[in-house]
Order: C-alpha cells, then structure tokens, then sequence
C-alpha cells in the first residue's frame, strides 16, 4: 500500500501541495487527475523518494519512506517510475537500457526476464538498436519496460502520454493496461486527461488547489 499522510511542499515561497492525503491499496490504481502545476508531478516525486515532503508522511508497505526523521532513498521503496520523457540512456541498447537497475534481480533471471518483456511488448527485433534508432512509441515502450523489470511492487506514470497523437496513445494504453493488468502492480497514474483513466479503467482522484480528493 501507498499511504501518503497530510503531505505539504511549498517551492520558492509557493505552496504546492497543501496537507495531501491519498491512499492506494496494494495491487490496486488511482488515477490523479488535474491541469498542469497543480501538483501531481511534485507528489509522484515525494511518493517515489526523489523529493521530501516540508511536512507529513509517506509510508509504503507498512513501511516509513518519509517522515521527520526517516528518508528512504528511491531504490528501497519497490518503486518503478516512468517520466513524461522517456528518459533512456542514449550509449545503451534496448535491451541494456531495460537491464538497467536489475540488480535487486537475481542474476540468472535478467536475462530471461528482459527477453520476455521484450517478446510481449512485441520489440525484440529492436533490442540491439539505440534510443536515437527509435520511433517515439518505440522509445515510450521501452521506458516502460525499464520500470517494471525490476519487478517493482509500485508503478508511477507521470503523463506518459504527452504530446502523443490519438492512435500511438491508444497502442501505449493498452500497453500499460495489458503489463499492470497482470502482475499485481500497484498503480498511481498521473494525467490532465481524463479519458486516459477511463480507458485504463481505474478510479479518478480530482487534484485541485493542492489537495487530492477522491
């Protein structure tokens, strides 16, 4: 479970998130809906241990992630996260770019576990190109199969459909509905889109003046 408790973050004098309350059940998605700065992104960073919260908790699992007194990095929460870019290391392959931070994974597994990723995102003809080689979907796939190879117990998706036309984000919705669908991942998905969550099929939290109502 995610369990984000009375969160505040304020950014050069400005408060951003004003005292955020959110829960997301194990093996369950939310959907956090909301224009552009209003916030979304800067929770997604707290819930994943790249920014601290000025005030409140994080807990994940049970677990203190962000308290006064406790900061659990990044690669302790069980946290994949895919940006609204995706991001990938430009002198890596595909596939050395989805092997990328696998090493909670054991050894012998890697290999069989990208090469089935890479087989049911239907890319392995690409697995030996590099970033610059790749389509924008392509690239958006990949990004997504980085995450979730560490076999993560969480999934953030900040936007992951921005700037993408009708057709290419309908093809990556799927792609996320068919990979999180059947792995158990708890999901917190973060859109200014509604129809994104409908077509996911997973409930809506409203984001608005700094808080998150569900």
């Amino acid at each position: 479970m995610i369990s984000v408790r009375n969160v505040w973050k304020a950014h050069q004098g400005q408060e951003i998130l004003k005292g955020v309350d959110l829960q997301v059940a194990t093996g369950t998605s939310v959907a956090l809906i909301g224009p552009s700065g209003c916030g979304k992104t800067t929770l997604l960073r707290i819930v994943a241990g790249l920014d601290r919260p000025d005030r409140g908790e994080v807990w994940i699992d049970g677990i203190p992630a962000s308290t006064p007194d406790v900061h659990l990095p990044p690669s302790a929460r069980s946290i994949g996260m895919v940006f609204q870019q995706p991001a990938l290391w430009p002198h890596m392959t595909v596939r050395e770019n989805i092997r990328f931070g696998m090493g909670r994974v054991p050894g012998p597994s890697r290999s069989r576990i990208v090469e089935d990723l890479l087989a049911r995102a239907r890319i392995s003809p690409l697995a030996d190109r590099y970033p610059h080689e790749l389509s924008g979907g392509e690239a958006r796939r990949v990004s997504i199969l980085r995450a979730i190879a560490p076999q993560p117990r969480h999934l953030l998706m900040d936007e992951p459909m921005t700037h993408m036309d009708r057709d290419l984000k309908q093809e990556i919705l799927e792609f996320i509905r068919e990979f999180t669908g059947d792995r158990g991942i708890t999901l917190l998905y973060v859109t200014h889109d509604p129809g994104e969550a409908d077509f996911l099929g997973i409930p809506p939290a409203r984001f608005r003046d700094g808080r998150v109502y569900v």
